[in-house]
């Protein structure tokens, strides 16, 4: 994989992106979807195939109906590859903890090491020992705001430059709700600590202003984690991607997942989990949802629009790799459309003479050049 400039993927708010996810169907499906094909990709190349798996907030393992929980989802990811898979879980609860290594044992799971019961923090340089100079892949998934901006860069920065990616929840009810405690008197219970909390997670006092500048507390939270990401890019050189999870589609955004990658086949192929996730959470809404007469070849059909257009767009600065211009090709359709959907805009633009690049072999390597 190459290391591509950082770029900030980001889907915007329209009417392409109504259909938000429920939180856990979201955060577990692009789990389920990218992992395995990250452990294909990085363990093809690294030293005795050797990949690491990191659940730093692993929670149950699973839910009370027998549901899979990240964990889970990982554990099952490991068991399987062909490649070398070393799986690190952390919880902090001691009842969570029990419950986790039952919900191994009960799928037939034996981890070496065996979970730790921890705080994700205090066992953090073990866990970078432990993964050493292998590739490796975070997940973390605290209940509010759980780990430190510190913390995800030193993650990102570890020793050696080894592939490194995190996928992590940042929480939107935390940051609407702590920020809403600026406006209380200085000397309010709680205030001060719980202020610093929210500073800590984001690396310092901006978010601060962020607030005071935004005309909602829905408009400050999509400030502060657009200006987190950003922060989070920058300081590892690092490119992002941004995913609203929600309740429903009317709902405020529980959380973000922001996902960190160095590399373009990671910012291409989490794409590819997060369109997916999304027909798949399309398929379970009900007549009462405001989406439940929306129609998939619809949607499909407003995508390959969309994108035959932006590749048009693209084409009068000249040629261009595909890849390279990742969401500049996806336009609107940025994190609900998908490779498949470009293959068929280039394909109608190539049929139409629009094109000279016949859109065969791997869809985000091609070199898309006008016709003369």
């Amino acid at each position: 994989m190459n290391d591509p400039t950082p770029v900030a993927v980001t889907p915007k708010r329209d009417d392409f992106h109504l259909a938000k996810q429920a939180p856990a169907v979201l955060k577990h499906g692009i789990i389920r979807r990218y992992v395995t094909p990250f452990i294909a990709k990085v363990g093809s190349t690294s030293e005795g195939n050797r990949v690491v798996l990191v659940d730093g907030f692993a929670g149950a393992g699973s839910y009370t109906d027998g549901t899979p929980g990240s964990a889970l989802l990982l554990a099952q990811a490991a068991r399987g590859s062909s490649r070398n898979v070393t799986l690190l879980l952390c919880e902090k609860n001691a009842s969570h903890h029990a419950a986790l290594l039952q919900a191994l044992a009960s799928d037939g799971h034996r981890l070496d090491p065996p979970p730790m019961h921890a705080t994700f923090e205090d066992v953090l340089p073990m866990v970078l020992e432990i993964a050493g100079e292998s590739p490796t892949f975070f997940f973390l998934d605290p209940y509010g705001l759980g780990i430190s901006f510190d913390d995800v860069v030193s993650i990102m920065n570890r020793g050696g430059s080894p592939k490194t990616e995190v996928c992590l929840n940042f929480s939107a009810n935390a940051v609407r709700r702590i920020g809403g405690r600026l406006k209380e008197p200085s000397d309010a219970t709680g205030r001060t600590k719980t202020l610093e909390g929210l500073d800590r997670a984001c690396g310092g006092t901006w978010w601060r202003q962020e607030w005071e500048n935004a005309d909602s507390p829905e408009d400050a939270s999509e400030r502060i984690v657009s200006g987190y990401a950003a922060r989070l890019s920058r300081a590892t050189s690092a490119s992002y991607w941004t995913i609203e999870a929600r309740k429903s589609p009317t709902r405020k955004p529980d959380y973000h997942l922001i996902f960190l990658t160095r590399h373009d086949d990671g910012v291409e192929l989490f794409g590819e989990a997060v369109s997916i996730s999304q027909a798949e959470w399309r398929k379970t809404i009900t007549p009462d949802d405001l989406l439940a007469d929306w129609d998939e070849e619809e949607l499909a059909n407003r995508w390959v629009k969309e994108i035959a257009a932006n590749v048009m767009i693209l084409l009068q600065s000249g040629p261009f790799l595909t890849g390279a211009k990742y969401a500049d090709v996806m336009g609107n359709a940025l994190g609900y459309a998908r490779g498949l959907h470009v293959r068929k805009a280039l394909k109608q633009l190539y049929d139409q003479r629009a094109i000279a690049t016949e859109p065969k072999g791997e869809v985000w390597k091609l070199l898309i050049r006008p016709r003369s």
